[in-house]
């Protein structure tokens, strides 16, 4: 009787235990500030303020490059959902910002982009948001992937949410 009950009580305190330990639920998600980009080319930004990143130039739009993580916590073949946040201060009707995922080649000079997404914007903050970028799936893993975020005049990036 005595080894039944011990026995037992052995089982129950393994099941028990391995039922508390903590578990990788699969669900992640991760935020990039926007001065984790790179504007290409011209003195076109401002930083601070109610923006990250700014165009400040009339007569240009803005083109940043938005690296995204690529580790063993959020790899980019597994990102379901991009949601780009700005903000624009302009009254002028019919402004557009757009973003598309984007890959530099690791073993080549060059790279390629994929399907664009695109809003109006004025006097408001503002989303671009799209599923899983297609291009990451099909690319070699060992590509950099990257946002290409476009600005108008007087439109801001705040930063970048990704979710798996």
């Amino acid at each position: 009787m005595k080894l039944r009950t011990w026995a037992t009580f052995v089982a129950s305190a393994v099941v028990g235990g391995a039922l508390v330990l903590p578990l990788n639920a699969g669900a992640f998600q991760r935020r990039v500030d926007a001065t984790a980009c790179f504007a290409g080319g011209g003195p076109f930004q401002a930083q601070g303020g109610d923006w990250n990143i700014k165009n400040n130039n009339p007569n240009a739009i803005l083109n940043l490059m938005c690296p995204l993580p690529d580790d063993d916590s959020l790899l980019p073949q597994n990102i379901n959902f991009l949601n780009i946040h700005g903000k624009a201060a302009s009254s002028v009707g019919g402004i557009t910002a757009s973003a598309q995922p984007c890959l530099h080649f690791w073993d080549t000079f060059g790279g390629t982009c994929g399907t664009s997404v695109s809003t109006n914007v004025q006097n408001s903050q503002f989303a671009l948001s799209m599923g899983h970028p297609s291009i990451f799936s099909s690319a070699n893993f060992n590509h950099f992937k990257y946002i290409n975020v476009i600005l108008p005049f007087s439109a801001g990036l705040a930063g970048i949410f990704i979710s798996n």
